[in-house]
């Protein structure tokens, strides 16, 4: 079992394309003294392309081999347990919130739906030629960086959670009692929310804390859980986010 927990913050190439794709990684296991589970608020897709490969995503197992999809929801903890023979190949693809909802005039709204409770994706997908197409075209696009890329891309994206929302989802309730790290960040949503429409604002630890409804001392230690930062950094960081 592993034996830390980490908030994993996810670095993008473009803060303003936050769509990640790394072809070809192969799963690996850490030493057993640095083992660790990680979240995030991203959602992390693994489409395995060879071998096999062990993960524990929350408080279950799955074993998977080539052709599986595994969905990674936001603040599920993650890793690698072990893999077979021959170590599992996969794409990642890993994807902002908010990213199908910038600029296009449709939106998913996917922020509002998993962080509501309203779903929460199906993790394990096996043998979907649909969906498998929609991945294997998008990480031939982004090999190619031609021309109007991005917009291809986001289109992909655009197709593909159209269809893990038409097919691919759990009931959100049923999913939140296997996640304490979920529970955590509902404590502190408010907070976030608050950050993210006043930041502008002249805002303060005793003012996000009191948004929650619990002590500030309770607040800054499940605020750090769930972000991996102060509120303080949190707030300075999305500044200059939206400064860029």
């Amino acid at each position: 079992m592993p034996e830390k927990i980490t908030t994993c913050k996810i670095a993008f190439a473009d803060e303003d394309f936050k769509l990640l794709i790394q072809p070809d990684k192969l799963s690996a296991i850490l030493d057993t003294k640095e083992q660790r589970e990680v979240f995030h608020e991203d959602i992390e897709i693994k489409y395995f392309v060879e071998g096999s490969a062990t993960l524990l995503i929350g408080s279950t197992p799955y074993t998977v081999s080539a052709g599986d999809i595994v969905v990674i929801n936001p603040y599920e903890f993650h890793s690698t347990l072990r893999f077979g023979k021959d170590v599992g190949k996969y794409h990642l693809f890993i994807i902002s919130l908010d990213f199908l909802d910038e600029g296009n005039g449709i939106g998913l709204g996917l922020r509002g739906l998993l962080f509501g409770g309203l779903v929460r994706f199906q993790t394990l997908i096996r043998q979907d030629a649909r969906i498998t197409d929609l991945l294997l075209r998008a990480v031939a696009e982004h090999r190619q960086n031609l021309p109007y890329r991005k917009a291809i891309l986001r289109g992909l994206m655009l197709e593909l959670f159209g269809l893990l929302l038409r097919e691919y989802t759990d009931s959100g309730e049923a999913r939140l009692a296997e996640s304490d790290n979920f529970k955590h960040f509902r404590t502190v949503e408010p907070a976030i929310r608050r950050i993210r429409d006043g930041y502008s604002d002249k805002l303060t630890t005793d003012e996000l804390a009191s948004l929650c409804s619990i002590t500030k001392s309770h607040f800054c230690r499940v605020f750090r859980l769930v972000t991996g930062m102060t509120a303080t950094d949190y707030l300075t960081r999305y500044r200059l986010h939206i400064a860029d």
